[in-house]
């Protein structure tokens, strides 16, 4: 018997504890009601679903000019910093010998053009002198005697003309040559290294190394995202230098083969090279050789989202604080993506709803609680179960 005594009269204890405990409640969310928080208007936009990586700032061109010599004695025009422009001689071999070949040839040249000159100026004369010969001005002696001195002088000219053409073509290889026995920049940058020690590049001993002045991103991502890094895709650019600035690009190829020493053994992974084209002003910000980090974007999309710091975190649960009818209510939300500095919302809320900020303890422990509601029906339906069974 005075176990059905003590049942409702504890039951009616824990009740009556928690209508007081919610009146409370109600009374102070009334009272922060009044006060001037930042809402935010629950929205649609377009969220981004991207991924990151790392790379590195490095040169956008380069050339390795090598001194070789089996072609002959070299000398390096340039030194460690300067700049240089394209054209601009980098290393030079001993060219004296192939500039008096080269003008011996030249020499021979003018003098093949003035004997073919002469030869058909010759010419033109006796065919005049056969034109007027065979018209009866002269015996039939002269003219054939002008006939077989005009077929010498065709035969003479040939083999001027043919040895012209040899001369031309000698001339070209030799300008070819000395071309080469000076090495030129292929781009405008800054010499970056002379190492004049080489060990391991047979038959080279001398190289200059020059960058060029604009700069690219490479980076690396794995098998796993290799899919998603597609060419022309746009990507965001963060330095680790200047972590509040972000810079923009573009992937212009992705390696088709794995770099060779970049692999996780633990997890069976290779890796991939991607090459970013950085957009107009951003070699301002970086530097050769600055660390970066690269967000590329996966896929697109549309949804309802709020600030990424409405959203409070408990656990497995997610809530955002709705203002509605004067009132703060906690509610419980289901989360998509995070793009930037917001958060999708799959379900929970409606487009137009007005929701706290960014929340502090208080705004959250003294917000309209639909869970603690539930209880206080829960609670309700016992005692009055609870009745009935004293009255059977």
């Amino acid at each position: 018997m005075r176990r059905k005594v003590w049942i409702p009269l504890m039951t009616a204890a824990v009740f009556i504890a928690l209508i007081g405990v919610n009146i409370y409640l109600m009374k102070q969310n009334h009272t922060l009601s009044k006060e001037e928080l930042k809402t935010f208007t629950v929205r649609e936009m377009a969220l981004t679903d991207s991924f990151r990586t790392s790379g590195i700032a490095v040169p956008a061109k380069e050339q390795k000019a090598y001194v070789d010599p089996s072609i002959g004695n070299a000398k390096i025009t340039v030194k460690e910093g300067q700049r240089v422009h394209k054209g601009m001689p980098l290393i030079t071999y001993d060219s004296e010998s192939a500039k008096a070949q080269i003008e011996q040839l030249e020499n021979d040249q003018e003098r093949l053009n003035i004997k073919i000159q002469e030869i058909s100026q010759k010419l033109e004369e006796d065919r005049q002198s056969l034109n007027k010969a065979q018209s009866g001005y002269a015996s039939d002696g002269q003219a054939a005697a002008l006939t077989s001195q005009i077929a010498s002088l065709q035969n003479e000219k040939r083999m001027a003309e043919l040895d012209l053409k040899d001369n031309q073509s000698k001339l070209a290889e030799k300008k070819d040559k000395l071309e080469k026995l000076t090495v030129k920049s292929s781009i405008n940058g800054t010499v970056a290294e002379i190492n004049t020690n080489l060990t391991d590049t047979k038959p080279y001993i001398s190289m200059v190394y020059v960058i060029s002045d604009k700069l690219k991103v490479k980076g690396r991502i794995s098998e796993r995202d290799y899919a998603k890094a597609k060419k022309g895709t746009e990507v965001i650019i963060k330095p680790k230098s200047a972590a509040d600035k972000s810079l923009t690009g573009t992937i212009t190829d992705v390696s088709a083969a794995p770099e060779e020493k970049a692999s996780d053994k633990n997890n069976n992974l290779s890796f991939y090279t991607v090459n970013i084209r950085l957009d107009k002003g951003s070699e301002k910000t970086l530097k050769y050789g600055f660390h970066v980090s690269i967000d590329i974007p996966a896929k697109i999309t549309r949804g309802l989202v709020v600030p990424y710091q409405s959203v409070i975190r408990d656990g497995e649960h997610q809530y955002v604080i709705l203002e509605k009818d004067n009132k703060r209510i906690q509610t419980e939300v289901e989360t998509g993506l995070r793009s930037d500095n917001y958060q999708e919302i799959l379900q929970g809320l409606s487009k137009g709803d007005q929701v706290i900020l960014n929340p502090d303890h208080k705004v959250v422990s003294n917000a309209v609680n639909p869970q603690r509601n539930w209880l206080i029906k829960t609670f309700l339906k016992a005692v009055k179960a609870d009745k009935a069974d004293q009255n059977l």
